[in-house]
């Protein structure tokens, strides 16, 4: 869109798969202008963006069109903008519930997970694991394909929506449905860059950058029924535990969100109640 509105003025050349910069890398290296514009997932630097993780928190934020919801609200304007001050930020999201999708090893109770070796990006899905008995392994998730084929890792902590970009779907055999947390995700511009084109220009990127972002929220939703499908016909056995075991993964994770508060101290505290009296929590407002 921003190539055909801006009429030869401007083009957005894309490089997928991590070419000018790992995932890890890729908001440095936008802030220092090796990199024009990107999308970055903060998690992956999570010292930089230590606030923002709240709407990955287990089993708090009902769904990903809630999350893009507080991601353009006051949640955003009087907390997590703060942490974004070193770039032009386009547009925000959240992915869907994520999954645990494994290699050999089907997980079915909690007792399954102990010593199980899981991909996680970071931030909360680290200390999920952690709680949950299973040993996370942070790793890019462009590696997770090359980690799961060769066995560095027994499985991954994902969402149905990308399993067709990685080609999850040739090296997954279960997937245990928990549909929890969920990756925020920002699409970023270098200061600089933004500051030097035309308010004509600025105005093009900006329409084309609020119409993904408020599409992406309820497209994920749609791809998760699509690629779950994927894996179906790919042979790959759906999982859903009983509520017993959801009970008891509930319990485990329980103490995350203290500890994840207690990590950032006061502010944590108000960051997350804050999130809580946020009226889209409760199916009201946008």
């Amino acid at each position: 869109m921003v190539n055909s509105e801006g009429n030869g003025r401007i083009k957005v050349t894309n490089y997928p798969g991590a070419v000018l910069a790992k995932f890890t890398a890729l908001y440095d290296a936008i802030v220092k202008g090796v990199v024009d514009i990107g999308m970055v997932v903060p998690r992956y630097t999570v010292e930089n963006f230590p606030l923002t993780g709240v709407l990955e928190l287990p089993f708090t934020v009902p769904n990903a069109p809630v999350a893009a919801s507080m991601l353009r609200g006051p949640l955003w304007e009087q907390y997590l903008s703060k942490e974004y001050k070193d770039v032009k930020v386009l547009a925000m999201s959240r992915s869907s519930g994520y999954q645990i999708m494994t290699a050999k090893k089907p997980i079915r109770t909690l007792e399954d997970l102990k010593g199980v070796k899981i991909r996680a990006a970071g931030g909360a899905d680290v200390s999920l694991f952690e709680a949950l008995g299973g040993t996370p392994v942070k790793l890019d998730s462009t590696e997770q394909y090359e980690g799961l084929q060769r066995g560095t890792i027994d499985g991954t902590f994902f969402p149905y929506a990308s399993i067709p970009a990685y080609k999850l779907q040739e090296v997954v055999k279960y997937i245990t449905e928990t549909n929890t947390g969920g990756t925020v995700f920002a699409i970023v511009m270098n200061k600089k860059v933004w500051e030097s084109l035309p308010r004509d220009l600025q105005l093009v990127i900006e329409y084309a950058s609020k119409n993904s972002a408020d599409q992406f929220a309820w497209s994920y939703r749609n791809a998760d029924i699509t690629s779950k499908k994927l894996a179906q016909d790919a042979g790959i056995e759906i999982i859903i535990p009983s509520s017993a075991e959801m009970a008891k993964i509930r319990v485990a994770t329980k103490g995350l969100i203290d500890a994840w508060i207690k990590e950032r101290g006061p502010q944590g505290q108000e960051v997350y109640d804050f999130m809580l009296a946020q009226p889209e929590m409760y199916g009201l407002g946008k």
